[in-house]
């Protein structure tokens, strides 16, 4: 290997040049690449969520899934309502027979 002096090297690196070179079209493509992603941040969340959804909608596997999902929920819903009523509709037949079978109670009406 050759030794190099420092101050031959130094000369070297200093007489290094590098052109890189830039296509034409360089600077539009990066203002076009700013400019959607401006597009893109100033657009808000839900239509941005809701075009997701679609997108995953159009698979039968995700289709299926919000169904069963759906399903699940509303039977779960119309479940605790009718819990609800029933639990209302026990006391209301509790104080009725408790009315029919107490005389005191039958006359405070």
């Amino acid at each position: 290997m050759k030794n190099f002096e420092p101050d031959d090297f130094d000369a070297k690196l200093r007489a290094w040049k590098v052109e890189p070179a830039v296509p034409a079209s360089f600077q539009r493509e990066v203002w076009q690449r700013i400019a959607a992603r401006q597009a893109l941040r100033s657009e808000s969340l839900w239509p941005r969520v809701a075009q997701w959804w679609l997108a995953r909608l159009v698979r039968p596997q995700y289709a299926t899934a919000l169904v069963i999902f759906s399903l699940a929920g509303s039977v779960g819903a119309a479940h605790m309502q009718a819990q609800d009523a029933r639990a209302k509709l026990g006391k209301e037949l509790e104080e009725r027979y408790a009315a029919s079978v107490d005389p005191l109670t039958m006359m405070s009406r």
